[in-house]
């Protein structure tokens, strides 16, 4: 390796360096960043768990419970790792912010590092430094902050650098059993890495005799790790594995929506089930939900991308063989099984985007020297970077009201304090749960209540503003399952907070952190 090469691998990682200083400096400038649409399912049960409580969580999607039971909504890894940073730094939305950024900063620098391993060329590591570095906060992964694809992609992309480097038996067994502890975090991920490790068994180049002893014995361990979470699921809850199930394939999840349709209510509230794929990819392409396009479109171009260069090169069949192979565990898979989980296609154009710079492959070998990997961070980051942006304008714009909300937040504390109530049950939405969170340990959320639910457990509801095209409380709509005339006003709200560039208005939401809070009558 020359000098120039050595000098641009260390200013790569210079400028990654400085954008990491940059963003962790922006974030404690802002107010933290709210609380993502699953914030109940990946941070409740780690915030009980870190408090002491144990792994346990009230509410779930379709499953509010009076008292807290043992989490089976998800595999519980995503929940570990967040309660050893809450149990040291407390359940709080400073912590959390910095939890997502130190992780989508270590995935934006290991994604660098298969770069590196790909691409030679001085300027085009420069350039992918820079185009990583202004979108770091995603880490290249994922929009919503709370979810697992973040740790999951760190440990997948983990055991794909040392696969490059594992000859014996014994190691590349124990890598496959390694990815059992990723399907603990993402069990979409977890099955994806295995997939992706038999795909390197199979097409690595200079591959050694032992392929089918290494998958025979990785397998086995691999299922031994997810057999013994679900007995000690089951040994301290016999419902718990049922509850899992239905969470993973019921009416209204991801792969729920190909078993049972997608479920909607018609005019005279009666369910009406539509076609799931129709239902799932009309979201998905929803101009209302144009991030959610993005994923699609940046995972459907560089699908694209790597279908063409699969018919160049003398040997064009086994190059196509790869590439469906590729299309298939990382495109064709999660449109098909897992239609109304965007989500999924973030980690997917990632993970494609690894394993390409990684290589070990002919398919891979056939991109090296070109402007291919480059132009798939390209990709990425044009998809990405607008959503980055409007991020952070809308947090400059709402700092004084994240000031404002958590005095409010006290105000409903000493309230309920002065009446002798410590631990009231709240509804509340899922951006303002970490405002709520260190006062008042009983939180709901309000989406999660179906029609028909009785809500008298619940003493307090905390209606807020954020997201919705309200700007004053007689605008502000009530839930299906919420009626006004059983709650009384205790400290109003009414804010606006609009995102603005060079002072003008881009976006018609208000977003201001303020809420109404009620008590019942």
């Amino acid at each position: 390796m020359n000098s120039k090469s050595v000098s641009a691998i260390g200013l790569g990682w210079l400028i990654l360096g400085a954008f990491a200083v940059l963003w962790f400096c922006f974030f404690a400038w802002m107010p933290p960043q709210p609380g993502g649409p699953d914030v109940f399912v990946f941070r409740d049960a780690g915030c009980n768990w870190a408090h002491g409580d144990g792994l346990v969580a009230a509410s779930v999607p379709h499953a509010n419970t009076v008292r807290p039971m043992l989490f089976a909504s998800y595999t519980p890894g995503t929940l570990v790792l967040f309660g050893l940073a809450a149990s040291l730094f407390g359940c709080a939305g400073p912590v959390d912010t910095f939890y997502n950024l130190a992780l989508a900063s270590a995935a934006v620098f290991l994604l660098y590092a298969c770069f590196s391993i790909a691409v030679t060329s001085r300027w085009q590591r420069i350039c992918a430094a820079l185009l990583l570095g202004a979108i770091l906060p995603t880490g290249m992964v994922a929009f919503d902050s709370d979810r697992p694809e973040m740790p999951a992609f760190l440990l997948l992309v983990a055991i794909l650098l040392l696969w490059r480097h594992a000859q014996s038996v014994a190691v590349r067994s124990l890598l496959f059993a390694a990815v059992g502890l990723v399907f603990l975090v993402h069990p979409f991920a977890g099955i994806v890495g295995w997939l992706l490790l038999a795909f390197l068994l199979a097409f690595r180049e200079h591959t050694r005799a032992g392929r089918l002893q290494v998958l025979a014995a990785g397998t086995a361990l691999y299922a031994l790790i997810v057999a013994a979470w679900l007995l000690a699921m089951w040994s301290q809850d016999h419902t718990a594995i049922h509850r899992f199930l239905q969470h993973a394939a019921g009416q209204g999840t991801g792969a729920g929506v190909v078993l049972h349709g997608a479920k909607a209510t018609g005019a005279q509230s009666t369910p009406v089930v539509h076609n799931g794929y129709a239902v799932a990819f009309g979201q998905l392409f929803n101009p209302a939900f144009p991030a959610s396009a993005s994923l699609a479109i940046s995972l459907l171009l560089s699908g694209l991308v790597v279908a063409a260069y699969a018919f160049r090169g003398p040997d064009r069949a086994r190059l196509l063989l790869q590439c469906a192979f590729l299309v298939f565990v990382l495109l064709i898979f999660p449109l098909a099984v897992f239609p109304a989980q965007t989500n999924y296609l973030g980690i997917s154009r990632a993970l494609l985007l690894a394993v390409l710079f990684i290589g070990g492959f002919p398919l891979a070998s056939a991109m090296r020297g070109s402007v291919v990997p480059l132009a798939l961070i390209l990709i990425g980051f044009v998809c990405i970077a607008p959503w980055v942006g409007l991020q952070m304008l809308q947090s400059v714009d709402a700092r004084a009201s994240y000031d404002s909300e958590q005095d409010q937040a006290m105000r409903v504390r000493a309230f309920f304090e002065q009446r002798g109530i410590r631990n009231p049950a709240l509804l509340v939405d899922s951006g303002h749960y970490f405002v709520y969170k260190p006062y008042f340990p009983n939180l709901y959320n309000r989406n999660y209540l179906e029609p028909g639910e009785p809500t008298g457990q619940y003493q307090g509801l905390i209606h807020c503003y954020s997201g919705s095209r309200a700007f004053s409380r007689a605008q502000l709509p009530w839930d299906a399952g919420l009626q006004a005339d059983e709650w009384s006003l205790i400290d109003g709200g009414e804010q606006v907070v609009r995102v603005a560039l060079f002072g003008h208005p881009i976006m018609r939401r208000n977003w201001t952190w303020m809420c109404d809070v009620y008590v019942r009558r």
